[in-house]
């Protein structure tokens, strides 16, 4: 389970990165792609709240029931983000796309080949910060 969490995490964390920028009026773009880097820290300052919310309580009272409290007000999240989603149009550039029939028919294909450089580069960086965060999260806590 913690893998499909982690799969449907890193796309949607993607996906919000994209539609930040694409509905972002043009002299904002930055600070509305800057806006989804905020969903992991947020998400553990909440989780870390409702934790310790819940487990003021008896230990048996948390393991009986009490654990599933957060995942319940979680549902909350889920709704809102999804009430969002469905709300938003397609974009200019993607209707632009779609009328012109300029669609890549292979696009991870077309990205690769098209700017190989720019995707090792970014995709290092990415592991090299994801690395230390993982590393610095596993240790913190012990």
């Amino acid at each position: 389970m913690r893998l499909i969490q982690g799969f449907s995490t890193g796309s949607e964390w993607g996906g919000a990165v994209l539609t930040a920028g694409e509905y972002a009026p043009p002299s904002k773009r930055g600070l509305y792609w800057s806006l989804p880097q905020v969903g992991v820290p947020a998400g553990l300052l909440l989780a870390t709240i409702a934790i310790l919310g819940v487990s003021q309580l008896s230990k048996d009272q948390f393991m009986s029931w009490e654990w599933r409290v957060p995942f319940l007000i979680s549902v909350v999240l889920v709704a809102i983000g999804l009430s969002i989603r469905l709300k938003l149009e397609k974009t200019l550039s993607l209707v632009n796309v779609k009328a012109t029939k300029s669609e890549a028919k292979v696009p991870l294909l077309t990205a690769i080949t098209t700017y190989p450089k720019q995707i090792l580069l970014t995709t290092g960086s990415m592991i090299s910060t994801g690395a230390y965060r993982c590393i610095a999260n596993t240790y913190s806590s012990t």
